[in-house]
């Protein structure tokens, strides 16, 4: 059995045992009375969207907030945050069913939002910079874009490690950096280009310094900067992934559509399976010069606030 075999079994196997009928969009661990459940951005058949609280079988344990249009959500230390429009929420993870605490952010249209120990850091839209929040969403520091230019603004994902973040474009800024990742793609499987352009999140694993990053169907695995492997779920469409730095594992949020019908399903990766099921990728395929390309961990330009 070769090891895109191994995963699909295991794939199989995860998609048994963990079936979900809602879109699951991001979802995140939390620890509550030493037993652990999961906080899930989700969205219905009747394409309702609202932030729950799942067991380890991702059944329903608790409705925590209704939202409308864009959110995100993300914890740090024994805080639960929803970003929803202009404001966000502040949930002390022990006390779910307790009114949240409710911050005025300001029309700053945030998306890709990630936090390590000690900040959240957050990218404005409106704004065209990254900025860098302390736990009670006081604003810490403002940077500017990297990859936009005057007349072209560039949406970012973002990842963190202990020390720092990681701004990435949703696709590779300059024609010939996307033709270079096309090219790359298609020598490692003609799949893989035909179906990936963008990328959907991206996340860091602090213990192991391996960043990884999601597309449409294959999430890239980046160990300290230059061993590449990657896993694929050909036949699903993978929403976000987030690498659980306190539990120490991967959650992968996948959903297909079928008649209709969302057909979710949420994989929880150990860094063993991760290792056991991923595709090593030779060095001929130089997917390192692609990832200079494409990740930008310098120290930033800060703007004025």
């Amino acid at each position: 059995m070769n090891e895109l075999e191994k995963l699909l079994k295991l794939f199989n196997k995860y998609k048994k045992s963990n079936h979900v009928n809602f879109n699951p969009r991001q979802t995140l661990s939390v620890k509550i009375n030493n037993i652990n459940y999961y906080v899930c951005l989700m969205c219905n058949n009747n394409f309702e969207t609202q932030v729950v609280l799942l067991d380890e079988n991702n059944n329903l344990i608790q409705n925590i907030l209704k939202t409308e249009g864009k959110t995100e959500i993300t914890k740090l230390q024994d805080k639960l945050y929803i970003f929803k429009d202009d404001y966000a929420y502040i949930y002390d993870i022990n006390n779910l069913k307790d009114n949240p605490k409710q911050i005025f952010l300001g029309d700053f249209d945030i998306q890709g939002i990630c936090s390590n120990e000690k900040n959240i850091f957050a990218y404005s839209i409106k704004k065209d910079n990254i900025i860098e929040y302390d736990q009670d969403l006081n604003i810490i520091e403002i940077y500017e874009n990297p990859y936009s230019k005057e007349n072209a603004r560039v949406s970012l994902n973002l990842a963190c490690n202990k020390e720092k973040f990681f701004s990435i474009p949703i696709m590779p800024v300059e024609k010939e950096h996307y033709f270079l990742m096309k090219k790359y793609m298609y020598n490692i499987k003609k799949d893989l280009a035909e179906q990936n352009d963008l990328i959907h999140s991206c996340t860091f694993n602090y213990d192991e310094n391996t960043l990884y990053i999601s597309m449409c169907n294959v999430i890239w695995i980046i160990k300290n900067g230059k061993e590449f492997s990657y896993l694929h779920f050909k036949n699903s469409t993978i929403t976000t992934v987030f690498y659980d730095n306190d539990i120490k594992k991967l959650i992968i949020n996948l959903v297909e559509i079928k008649n209709n019908q969302f057909n979710g399903n949420i994989i929880k990766l150990t860094d063993d399976e991760i290792n056991r099921n991923s595709i090593q990728i030779s060095n001929d395929h130089k997917m390192f010069e692609y990832s200079e390309n494409l990740i930008c961990d310098k120290n930033l330009n800060k703007t004025r606030h």
